[in-house]
C-alpha cells in the first residue's frame, strides 16, 4: 500500500472496484498452466527459474544467450 500511495494509486479503491480482478485471475491461471510454484518465478527463454536467487537468474540468461 505504501508503494502504491507514493505512486498516487488508491490501492483500496482499485481492489474494491474489482477492475483488475480479470487480469489477475488470467495471470494466475497462466502461472498454474506453466507450473509456477514459487514467487518470484522468472521465465527466460525456455527456462523457468524459481526464487529470488540473482545468480540463478543471471546464469539462466547466460545459458539462453548462447
Amino acid at each position: 500500500k505504501d508503494y502504491a500511495s507514493r505512486l498516487g494509486v488508491d490501492i483500496d479503491a482499485c481492489l474494491d472496484s474489482g477492475a483488475m480482478q480479470g487480469i489477475v485471475e488470467s495471470d494466475y491461471q497462466e502461472g498454474i498452466r506453466k507450473g509456477v510454484r514459487a514467487t518470484p518465478t522468472f521465465f527466460i527463454g525456455t527456462l523457468r527459474v524459481e526464487g529470488a536467487n540473482q545468480q540463478a537468474v543471471l546464469s539462466a540468461v547466460e545459458r539462453e544467450m548462447k
